[in-house]
């Protein structure tokens, strides 16, 4: 009869510990066992040396200069050339040059990690072709007038 009240004494006391520690738990209060690390135990959170950098710029150049520079979206001028522009993620990007009164420049440029890609464009001009509409009358009568005619191909209807 002792052993079996032992046993029942044993059960009981594992048993109110148990509760006594889960109670502390959802109160928020932690045994004494239990302790905040002290950061000094902690292990670094990153090793510098194992950091990567993950962008590049672009350095572009343009003849004639004074030119806007575009980097992947045509609608964002990043400003007028000549232009570097730091912290582009590596990788391809497409880059613009447009300057009135010339041909738009466009490529695609590699950037690598903490390089610079060099841009250096040569914009052409745009040339029009444009006649106008200039009649000469020619006729029977004679006159002193005088009229230049610059080279080229002309039509003439009689």
């Amino acid at each position: 009869m002792l052993n079996k009240k032992l046993i029942y004494l044993s059960v009981f006391l594992v048993l109110a510990l148990f509760l006594v520690s889960a109670c502390n738990e959802a109160v928020g209060r932690k045994p004494s066992r239990y302790r905040q690390p002290d950061i000094r135990d902690q292990a670094p959170i990153y090793n510098q040396t194992n950091i990567t950098k993950t962008t590049g710029s672009i350095y572009a150049f343009s003849n004639p200069s004074v030119a806007n520079l575009y980097i992947d979206d045509l609608n964002l001028s990043r400003g007028l050339t000549p232009l570097r522009i730091d912290g582009l993620s590596v990788g391809s990007h497409m880059v613009y040059v447009t300057k009135n009164g010339y041909y738009t420049y466009q490529d695609v440029k590699s950037v690598y990690a903490d390089k610079v890609t060099y841009v250096n464009v040569t914009l052409t001009q745009i040339v029009s072709n444009q006649t106008s509409n200039n009649q000469t009358n020619i006729s029977n009568q004679t006159s002193n007038n005088q009229t230049n005619i610059s080279k080229g191909s002309y039509g003439l209807e009689i």
